[in-house]
């Protein structure tokens, strides 16, 4: 956890509060609290992105999708944006009439070079793409890095957050994972709640979180946005990065089957 210092030290003259402070969480910003140019919660949608499987019923099902989704543009800022919804397709060997539903699948890209702080900062700070997918009884959260990240932090006075803000129905959920010089952990809020969640899983640049969908009242639609915060502290210096995706605050829409 960050000491009292950072809180009081350059974080705060960047205007930058913490969504977890309410919560018993660290001391350094999350979602949702944005500095300079955040200027709040724009939505926005995007163009579905759906496999084709070479079959004309399979296209047919694609455009009535697109049609109904509708198109939009990136957010000021971000390298573009795209939104998948739950597709029905014929299921192999059944006939035209047997359908299956596809687990929905939200992502949109984040440009790169974006971050704001510190330039010295890594580029493991920087948000490349996010996406938020339906897993079973599960919703998978990842976000990629422009660089991969390491196992752990190099020393105790570095860490590193990514963190998700949820918001379902007027409630807001807030996921965090941190990388400490212990390695990742991971965390759900809602309010005064806290729940702790089973640790990141990492592959190179991709970290991922899963979150029960009971956890989130079983949710059916999710505007979504992620951050990344990155810190080094000690007695003498601050050093900070932070990374808003989409920039300018705008947010994604994530829809189930």
């Amino acid at each position: 956890m960050l000491a009292a210092l950072v809180a009081a030290g350059a974080l705060a003259s960047c205007g930058t509060t913490s969504v977890l402070d309410a919560a018993g969480g660290r001391g350094h910003r999350g979602v949702g609290h944005h500095h300079g140019h955040h200027h709040g919660d724009g939505g926005q949608k995007g163009q579905p992105d759906v496999k084709r499987d070479g079959t004309k019923t399979q296209q047919a099902t694609e455009h009535a999708v697109k049609a109904s989704a509708g198109s939009g543009g990136g957010a000021p800022g971000s390298a573009g944006t795209e939104r998948t919804e739950p597709v029905t397709a014929p299921q192999p060997g059944r006939g035209t009439g047997a359908k299956t539903t596809r687990p929905a699948v939200s992502c949109f890209d984040d440009g790169t070079g974006d971050l704001d702080g510190t330039e010295s900062a890594p580029s493991y700070a920087d948000l490349r793409r996010g996406c938020v997918r339906e897993d079973g009884s599960q919703l998978q959260l990842e976000a990629t890095t422009v660089a991969a990240t390491p196992a752990r932090m190099p020393d105790k006075d570095t860490d590193l957050a990514i963190g998700f803000q949820l918001t379902s129905s007027g409630k807001k959920y807030y996921v965090s994972a941190e990388e400490t010089e212990n390695g990742w952990t991971a965390y759900l809020t809602q309010g005064s709640t806290r729940r702790d969640l089973p640790p990141p899983t990492t592959s190179g640049a991709l970290v991922r979180v899963s979150v029960p969908l009971s956890a989130l009242g079983d949710a059916r639609r999710l505007d979504w946005r992620v951050e990344s915060s990155w810190l080094r502290t000690t007695l003498t210096s601050t050093e900070y990065a932070f990374d808003d995706a989409p920039n300018g605050g705008g947010t994604n829409t994530f829809s189930r089957g």
